[in-house]
């Protein structure tokens, strides 16, 4: 049973799509043969028969009916009723575009003309009844599809995840979803649970679940069953015992890694369901103080959410005296058209009028004015400094690297992006490229590159005073002229020399140390480039660990990933923090700016949709036509990720302490974004535009 049939002009990345498949393991684990999937998709019902739809009398009538009416609409959909007639065996994709609509559910408003219902009285509910019969028909066709489709991808993850976690036990590697399925198999498997639980009974007293909003059902079955013994009476111990659960569900915004809101609840109630069983109750304790934000910035929270159950709270400042301050730019649209760009412009790079480029100069502007002029913040008499500032988006995209630049460029101290991607920092790029020169002498222009690099420092004058004219190679262009760059040559001829006998991580290490290149590194490129160094290092020792230490193979094995190196980003450093929303979670600032306000856009990049607990498919474009049941799971997703989005804004707009600037950029916002959601309850709340049109 192939998949690849089902993967034919679907945009998908085949990594991502693995590590979904490892990810969704639980939802993959059926059957391909089970009936329980056949009733998934509703083919567990007798197929819809098209011929049944009229009978040939009524059939005839109805197309009489439409000659004789006329009506443009109508008189189109006569060929496909006489092919349906006839028996025709493509009488159903005829039928299709004049009986349903783009999602396959019925449609008759075209045919059924007053005109028609003149000649044929009965016309309406016979269309309909043909409309509905084509919608059965063309959704059991769908859900076939669906159904095959499903069936190829329960039988090629199966074999992958099982081949999978055969690689990770001959290497001896667990991943974290591995400990807590292993965890829940040792807790739970009736053969050791009980024996397991008892030895546990005496030695747990006391279990504190923090963050539990954040908790997975995989991980609440983990400590269900740790704490099953605590609701059970009498133990191998008479001495109290605890579960004590702290969390929030307006602050669960990790779904991508398994973090249930839902669930969060479920356990409470059944907590609760457990201590009445034993004569106890549970103890609830709501914390409604806050012992970061301000007055004003609360405020508008609580009004912000004021019309949405699952977030709306009141909120009461722990410090009442604490002043604040709360600002609502205006929203930037792009400028009037710029002119065509220069054909030497890189094909990647921002027009000038963009207006995401333009909110972040804006944002980059008004900070270092605030900066250099030392403004206070609010009613604390102290001069704001750049460590007190956090800047939120939702994701790393164009808004994101602007205002690193535009930070950068305003002289405003700023730490950089909190996650890189290693082989996409150009200092990375530079190590990578000189041990490729390394590894293949005749590649000049690798080698060239190299040499510009911070690693050998050569000018472009440099280089193009030893590379143009030259009669022989570039290395030996390079050797011809080492007394003009000693330092240069000595670090390639070292590393020639040395390249057969020493392993990558020496190779790295030489390079930064013996030849001195450490300090030229950080002095150009900061302490980004520092961390990346670091974690090129790890790779080094990590790929030891698994393979030969080869230099063509560590280079093979680095092209072949691009591994995240997350930074920490420390308030103290005196530099200007920008990062994500989900990054932010649990820090704080003075000052935060949330410039990433506009609609948002529906970004799900999974491959695979969930039909329930125990099941997922492929997902399917609208064009394809899925089934209901996929279309409902589709809605159900959307629903599901509109909540999210509100619980970020929640934990965007409560991170801050005493200044809260909100802005965006880009196409007007409408409902849903955070513009204009902030901009409605500022309003209701009674601000008033500052001289700059700022509420």
């Amino acid at each position: 049973m192939a998949l690849s049939p089902f993967l034919v002009n679907k945009d998908l990345q085949l990594d991502a799509t693995l590590a979904e498949m490892v990810r969704q393991r639980d939802r993959l684990s059926l059957s391909p043969d089970s009936p329980s999937l056949i009733h998934a998709f509703g083919l567990d019902r007798p197929a819809p028969d098209l011929a049944r739809a009229l009978d040939a009398q009524t059939l005839t009538t109805l197309i009489e009916g439409i000659a004789a009416a006329g009506g443009k609409k109508a008189q189109a959909a006569l060929p496909a009723l006489q092919a349906l007639r006839a028996g025709a065996n493509d009488a159903l994709p005829q039928l299709q575009p004049h009986f349903t609509r783009g999602d396959g559910e019925a449609k008759t408003h075209q045919i059924a003309t007053k005109s028609l219902t003149a000649v044929v009285p009965e016309a309406e509910a016979q269309i309909l009844a043909v409309a509905e019969a084509v919608s059965g028909a063309l959704e059991h066709q769908n859900a076939q599809r669906a159904l095959a489709q499903t069936q190829a991808l329960l039988h090629f993850a199966q074999h992958f995840i099982t081949a999978y976690d055969a690689r990770k036990r001959a290497h001896g590697v667990l991943e974290f979803d591995d400990m807590i399925r292993a965890t829940d198999r040792l807790l739970n498997r009736a053969e050791v649970a009980d024996w397991v639980r008892y030895r546990l009974d005496g030695g747990i007293h006391h279990i504190l679940v923090d963050e539990a909003q954040d908790t997975s059902p995989a991980q609440w079955r983990v400590i269900d069953a740790l704490t099953q013994e605590f609701f059970a009476g009498a133990g191998s111990t008479t001495a109290p015992r605890t579960v004590f659960v702290v969390g929030d569900r307006k602050q669960s915004i990790y779904s991508f890694q398994g973090a249930d809101p839902v669930a969060f609840g479920v356990q409470e109630t059944r907590y609760a369901d457990a201590l009445t069983d034993i004569d106890d109750t549970l103890e609830r304790c709501d914390l409604l103080h806050s012992f970061r934000s301000s007055e004003p910035i609360l405020q508008l929270v609580d009004q912000v959410f004021l019309d949405i159950p699952e977030i709306s709270a009141t909120h009461v400042a722990f410090k009442t005296d604490l002043p604040g301050r709360v600002e609502l730019w205006p929203w930037t649209e792009k400028a009037e058209e710029a002119p065509p760009k220069p054909w030497s412009d890189p094909v990647d790079q921002e027009r000038p009028g963009n207006a995401t480029l333009l909110l972040a100069a804006e944002v980059a502007d008004w900070l270092a004015g605030h900066l250099a002029n030392q403004t206070s913040l609010p009613g604390t008499g102290r001069a704001l400094s750049a460590g007190e500032v956090l800047i939120l988006v939702r994701s790393r995209g164009p808004l994101f690297r602007g205002l690193l630049s535009a930070l950068k460029a305003a002289g405003v101290p700023v730490a950089g992006a909190d996650r890189l991607k290693g082989n996409d920092q150009l200092i990375v790029k530079d190590l990578l490229g000189l041990l490729c020169a390394v590894a293949t002498a005749a590649d000049a222009l690798t080698l060239a590159a190299a040499l510009r690099s911070p690693l050998f420092g050569l000018s472009e004058q440099d280089l193009f005073t030893l590379a143009h004219d030259r009669e022989a190679s570039l290395t030996q262009a390079l050797a011809a002229a080492a007394d003009r760059h000693p330092e240069a040559w000595a670090l390639l001829s070292d590393l020639r020399a040395s390249a057969d006998y020493l392993r990558p991580f020496e190779l790295l290490s030489r390079i930064l140390t013996r030849h001195g290149t450490a300090p030229r590194i950080e002095a150009r490129m900061g302490a980004e480039a520092v961390e990346a160094v670091a974690e090129l290092l790890n790779l080094a020792l990590e790929y030891e660990q698994v393979e030969p230490p080869t230099l063509t193979g560590f280079l093979e094995w680095m092209q072949a990933g691009n591994p995240d190196v997350k930074r920490q980003l420390d308030p103290k450093s005196g530099q200007v923090r920008v990062m994500t929303v989900h990054g932010a979670k649990g820090l704080e600032a003075p000052l935060v700016i949330l410039p990433d306000t506009g609609t948002p856009r529906d970004n799900n990049s999974d491959t695979l949709v969930p039909l329930g607990a125990d099941l997922a498919t492929l997902k399917m474009p609208q064009a394809d036509q899925p089934p209901r049941a996929l279309r409902k799971a589709a809605e159900t997703r959307k629903a599901l990720d509109a909540e999210e989005r509100s619980r970020l804004l929640y934990v965007a707009l409560t991170r801050a302490e005493q200044w809260l600037v909100i802005a965006g950029a880009g196409e007007a916002p409408k409902d849903g974004s955070w513009h204009l959601a902030a901009q409605t309850a500022l309003e209701t709340l009674g601000a008033q535009p500052d001289p700059n049109g700022h509420l």
